[in-house]
């Protein structure tokens, strides 16, 4: 099935997409999870609760966003997340995984037809003991660094592309062969098995309000969405939020209610229109209430109530456009262990989903993936032409380029805007990073920053005025020229985040 993300771009790159699929494909078993909501409602506490982590009463705010990578771990028990790091995982150790496994399959391959061919012949007795001592060493033993593969087929294109295997590629291949060659079962169905964890990558909204148009990037429609919110809060009060520059807390003109509804509202503003295989709309929403625990009564009252919530909420959805979205319901109590906390129900729910995401995608697309993933460990940003370079090093069509880039911006894997005069030229590879740059301005004021030739300017900050100096000077560990400088300053506008003001 081709991704909603290419169909919306129209004839000419679901074409590209399937000529590139054509070339090699693979399944991709990842997924996104999206928790967002009013600050200090559990929204972490409740990612911490999946990891069976600790329940902290003090829990720090997020501050913007943060992300958290997880994998299944067991494919017995899928409930079991451990954390893992984003630098290695995701497309990379996918990629190479699915290089090994590509690589492993074909040495294996090759080696049974040389024993069915030798088997057919007379020999012997020596010699056949001879065979086999090989036949065993030769599929633990072979250096998978020298093999030279070429490209001129499908299935050699998704073994790999490059003359010499990488040395990390190489000893998963020797994994790999070990796991395929004395695994029991039937040999032949365990070939078509690559035995992929499921990667699931889970983004922490601050419920800020000041950041809700950064969020926006990374609200995208291959994602499940969880709104949470306090069961103690009144639906129907003010809500409380805190000022980011003083840390008061003051009733905003929202209410809780209307502020559960304006989550699920940008969900259904800022994502594509499209549907999972069991015709739930995507992305799908799950709505968490936390603090399940601190309502009034024994468990049963206490779940009754929480219905009387739920059932309000839903009141409040009918006739909306963005009501079919909404495709669940969950009171939680994270202070609970595990077992008693009812996380294993929300995780479940979500998984449910994830896997209706999974899509295949050509090999040579998740290649660009992994290399962009290892740029982000240096680069902010890259100049646009550099970034087309690299797509043509992994072979990537030229019809193909734009479709792909547009693709990983739909993802919010980057930032791309080919028709904008002023972004054209420069792409975003970390967009962690520039949440980082905004909040330097927005709220993380460093001490050390508060420079006695910027006072005046820093006052006139507190009054929304942002003079370029003190940008600069903000911005100065990041070395950037006067083009690049430009271009983050045309990105803020583009999100909203600064406007040109006019003198007369």
């Amino acid at each position: 099935m081709v991704p909603t993300e290419i169909l919306v771009r129209g004839t000419e790159a679901v074409e590209a997409f399937n000529d590139a699929l054509a070339e090699g494909e693979t399944e991709v078993n990842q997924g996104r999870t999206v928790f967002t909501g009013l600050e200090r409602v559990g929204k972490t506490s409740t990612i911490k609760s999946f990891l069976r982590n600790t329940f902290d009463p003090y829990e720090g705010i997020t501050d913007a966003i943060a992300n958290t990578m997880v994998c299944t771990h067991e494919s017995h028990n899928e409930l079991n997340w451990k954390e893992t790091s984003p630098d290695h995982s995701g497309a990379n150790d996918m990629y190479e995984a699915i290089m090994a496994d590509s690589m492993a399959k074909r040495i294996l391959k090759k080696e049974s037809e040389k024993n069915v061919e030798v088997t057919g012949q007379s020999e012997s007795p020596s010699a056949k003991k001879e065979r086999k001592y090989n036949q065993g060493q030769s599929s633990s033993n072979v250096d998978a660094r020298n093999l030279k593969i070429e490209s001129d087929t499908k299935e050699q294109t998704q073994a790999q592309s490059i003359e010499e295997v990488p040395e990390t590629i190489a000893t998963k291949v020797q994994e790999r062969i070990k796991e395929l060659k004395f695994t029991k079962g039937d040999a032949t169905q365990e070939l078509q098995k690559s035995g992929k964890d499921f990667i699931m990558s889970i983004w922490d909204f601050g419920g800020q309000p000041i950041y809700h148009v950064i969020q926006r990037i990374f609200m995208v429609s291959f994602a499940v969405v969880c709104v949470v919110f306090n069961l103690e809060d009144d639906l129907d009060a003010p809500a409380k939020v805190r000022d980011p520059t003083t840390g008061d807390i003051y009733e905003h003109r929202m209410t809780n209610l209307e502020f559960i509804l304006y989550w699920i509202r940008s969900v259904y503003t800022n994502s594509r229109d499209s549907k999972l295989e069991d015709g739930q709309p995507s992305p799908p929403v799950l709505v968490i209430g936390t603090h399940l625990g601190s309502l009034e009564g024994n468990e049963e009252e206490k779940k009754r109530k929480a219905e009387e919530i739920f059932n309000k909420i839903r009141k409040a959805l009918e006739g909306k456009p963005y009501e079919s979205m909404v495709s669940s319901f969950f009171a939680i109590e994270n202070s609970l262990p595990f077992a008693r906390s009812n996380a294993s129900n929300i995780m479940n729910q979500i998984l449910k989903f994830a896997k209706q995401m999974v899509r295949k995608l050509p090999l040579k697309w998740l290649r660009v993936q992994q290399e962009i993933q290892k740029l982000k460990v240096k680069n902010i940003y890259l100049p646009t032409n550099e970034v087309i370079a690299l797509l043509e090093q992994c072979r990537v069509k030229q019809g193909a380029q734009r479709v792909l880039l547009e693709y990983l911006h739909d993802l919010g894997e980057i930032l791309y805007f080919p028709d904008d005069d002023a972004l054209k030229d420069i792409i975003v590879l970390d967009l962690m990073k520039i949440v980082d740059m905004f909040k330097t301005i927005i709220t993380i004021i460093e001490p050390k920053l508060r420079k006695p030739k910027h006072r005046k300017a820093w006052r006139r900050l507190d009054s929304g005025i942002l003079e370029e100096h003190l940008l600069r000077h903000l911005w100065k560990e990041f070395n950037f020229s006067d083009k690049t400088f430009d271009f983050f300053v045309s990105l803020m506008q583009k999100f909203g985040l600064v406007c040109e003001r006019k003198v007369h």
